[in-house]
């Protein structure tokens, strides 16, 4: 647990402010760009203790080969900041022609928005937004009624029924035995945040409010379906300290405790035809 002794609190609660009035900005921009869409939007240059913070804004149209700077209205102060504005196809030919003009904005930055469809992988790299850990797999639960309610084919009429819902649960795999019957994973959810969609980990804690989680407790099976028709009983969950998954996730998890799901993998009569 990190020494509170040794925390600035005051300063911690005030970048939160600074954060907070630069997503308001964030706001009045995509409402000023009317016929355009703001797609990112960077905090550089992070200083909390300064009244004048910085903005790189990308945003959709045609190239102008410029990057507008628009300085603050000091009246404002700090819900004013300077902002650094070009379109997404400029930026992304100044990071293969000029580079080095670029790197202001990955010094000490925070991406506060982004819109991942409409940027390119190069920009996605250059800044570091992943929406998800490598390795995730994405399903959905199903309940036990679902699955015995289910005809034959079962395993078809499953994928028939829930590849057309978006996922709602995710898995990266930490272990797996040699004949691949049993498994044992981290389970993540997709979270809006200004960034994006991302997929983190869940917590212990944060199980409880969950169907899956629940019947398990309950005694109930129930089943984690994945696109492409891997198909897994749930057989039970533990809670383990574990430092060596922070590598594994986007956000490791406090104290590095992460509840591992235990698997078993269900073969379907049908599964070979997938």
């Amino acid at each position: 647990m990190a020494d509170l002794a040794n925390i600035d609190l005051a300063m911690v609660i005030e970048e939160k402010k600074l954060r907070a009035l630069l997503e308001d900005r964030i706001d009045d921009l995509k409402r000023t760009y009317a016929d355009r869409k703001v797609a990112l939007a960077v905090w550089f240059g992070k200083a909390t203790k300064e009244w004048e913070q910085n903005l790189l804004v990308l945003y959709t149209g045609e190239r102008a080969n410029q990057i507008y700077r628009t300085q603050p209205d000091f009246l404002m102060r700090k819900s004013s900041p300077t902002i650094d504005a070009t379109t997404v196809d400029d930026f992304a030919d100044f990071l293969v022609s000029d580079r080095q003009r670029l790197e202001p904005y990955f010094q000490s930055s925070e991406v506060l928005y982004c819109d991942k469809e409409l940027l390119s992988e190069p920009i996605l790299r250059a800044f570091n937004v992943r929406a998800e850990p490598s390795g995730l797999m994405k399903g959905w639960y199903v309940r036990a009624h679902e699955y015995e309610d289910t005809k034959a084919p079962k395993l078809r009429n499953l994928l028939a029924r829930w590849s057309p819902v978006r996922p709602d649960i995710g898995l990266v795999k930490v272990e797996e035995s040699q004949d691949f019957e049993h498994c044992r994973g981290l389970l993540h959810m997709e979270f809006s945040f200004g960034a994006g969609p991302r997929w983190l980990p869940l917590s212990l804690g944060a199980l409880s409010p969950y169907s899956f989680y629940d019947d398990w407790v309950k005694g109930r099976p129930g089943y984690f379906l994945f696109r492409g028709g891997s198909l897994y009983q749930i057989q039970k969950f533990e809670e383990k300290t574990a430092p060596e998954y922070s590598s594994q996730v986007l956000e490791p998890l406090r104290d590095d405790r992460y509840p591992e799901v235990y698997l078993r993998a269900v073969h379907l009569p049908e599964q070979s035809a997938f």
